[in-house]
């Protein structure tokens, strides 16, 4: 995780959110759950401590009730995205094609493709699936 920090601190041009701390991801998870959503990973709440929302791009990492306009909320954009499956997955974030998912049934993170939900890639660890969905290599930015 220390690792994609890093990488998303060195990131040009990125916009990042100020960090939440343990409350705001329990009421977020709690909000997730009122609305039949998956919680939220263990991973992607820690890398919110670091960063509550990030933008790069045109890619977005979701975060809990963001403080400015063009940052994305977890809550909301789940609720926009209807999702067939929403108790089994959360989406964490996007970009113009894909989203980035968390399935709570497999333990794993997913890339789904928006227009149909199909899901592209698998991913065991919050860090590669962020830089899939941001479009950066792993070693790129370090």
């Amino acid at each position: 995780m220390q690792k994609l920090v890093k990488q998303l601190n060195a990131l040009p041009d990125a916009n990042t959110g100020k960090p939440v701390d343990a409350a705001q991801i329990i009421l977020c998870q709690k909000q997730l759950c009122e609305n039949d959503f998956a919680p939220l990973p263990e991973e992607y709440a820690a890398l919110l401590h670091h960063f509550n929302a990030f933008a790069w791009n045109g890619s977005f990492l979701y975060g809990v009730k963001p403080f400015k306009d063009f940052f994305l909320d977890l809550v909301g954009e789940n609720m926009l995205a209807f999702h067939p499956l929403p108790n089994l997955n959360v989406i964490l974030g996007c970009n113009e094609y894909d989203y980035l998912a968390w399935n709570c049934a497999d333990a794993s993170y997913q890339i789904i493709d928006k227009s149909d939900f199909m899901v592209l890639n698998t991913y065991a660890g919050c860090a590669d699936a962020v830089r899939h969905i941001l479009k950066i290599e792993d070693d790129e930015y370090l």
